[in-house]
């Protein structure tokens, strides 16, 4: 090959860099400016509901998303919130209750300690309306993560952002009910799923699979419903445990992290978490991997 054509083929590859990472560089904006666009667009209406009222903290929050504003702000304003959750005489009187043990708080502890650390001066129920409606927009940029994960395609995966944005399911709950479990709960839930699909692929990805552990158990500890959205994945695990063995492989670390939480994590300890489907049929499944990969290794030793 002359030199000529080598300096075009070098060009040429740098050109396609280029614009590759040109297309990531509009693509990163449009999911950036898709995200703060939704975010705005829920507080603007929150900020126009009849019932909203900047001075009045507890005008907004009604029926369980006054519950979940109580713990918050208890996390947010208290000198010692640990001790009040675990002995709180509010919510059951006269006997106390340990809310930690028995609620899946995880979303009012993270808004609590989010606004100790960095509140930008605004009061705390006006922090928690933007904090929420912004991080209620993230899936839009998880959805495109999974699409282009599964079609390998930059347009489809934008459409599909563009789709969840324009579903009324995305943000019609959070305009009536600014802060639902459920709407924190899901930005967990589509992570992990985006990690459950890389942990199919062949490579081995331990560090990987750690945060996909631990990604679940925070979703679990969000959401009580998060289980039986797990639960729901649970036939396609059985069809490779029976047909595609090998690709589970990457799936013991996060089985080993949701055996450990049922012990650690109050909330699933309380609920015996370990004897649940959820955590019982994964470890069912590694027991028979290992069974059937040493009843290979018998035969092949004694033939």
């Amino acid at each position: 090959m002359s030199k000529k054509n080598k300096k075009h083929k070098i060009q040429a590859k740098d050109s396609s860099k280029d614009r590759k990472l040109l297309k990531n560089i509009i693509i990163a904006l449009l999911l950036c400016g898709l995200v703060v666009g939704a975010g705005l667009f829920k507080v603007a209406k929150i900020k126009n509901n009849e019932h909203f009222d900047p001075d009045r903290p507890g005008s907004l929050f009604y029926s369980e998303t006054a519950f979940h504003y109580r713990y918050a702000e208890i996390v947010a304003t208290e000198n010692n919130p640990l001790q009040i959750i675990r002995n709180d005489t509010f919510v059951q009187y006269p006997e106390t209750i340990d809310a930690l043990k028995y609620y899946t708080i995880m979303m009012e502890f993270v808004c609590g300690y989010v606004y100790r650390i960095i509140n930008f001066g605004l009061p705390f129920n006006l922090f928690l309306i933007y904090f929420t409606c912004f991080l209620s927009s993230l899936p839009l940029i998880i959805v495109y993560l999974i699409a282009k994960r599964l079609f390998g395609n930059d347009f489809v995966a934008v459409g599909a952002s563009l789709f969840y944005l324009s579903t009324p399911m995305g943000y019609a709950r959070m305009l009536t009910g600014p802060f639902l479990r459920e709407d924190f709960a899901l930005v967990f839930l589509l992570l992990s799923l985006w990690m459950i699909i890389i942990l199919f692929e062949q490579e081995r990805r331990p560090v990987l699979g750690v945060v996909t552990g631990l990604t679940i158990v925070f979703s679990l500890s969000s959401w009580h419903f998060s289980q039986f959205v797990y639960i729901c994945t649970l036939p396609f695990f059985f069809w490779l445990f029976a047909c595609r063995p090998d690709r589970l492989k990457n799936f013991l670390i996060p089985v080993i992290i949701l055996f450990v939480a049922g012990f650690v994590v109050p909330v699933l300890k309380t609920r015996i978490f370990i004897t649940s489907l959820l955590c019982a049929l994964p470890i069912a499944w590694w027991q028979g991997i290992f069974c059937l990969a040493y009843a290979k290794k018998l035969c092949r030793d004694s033939f």
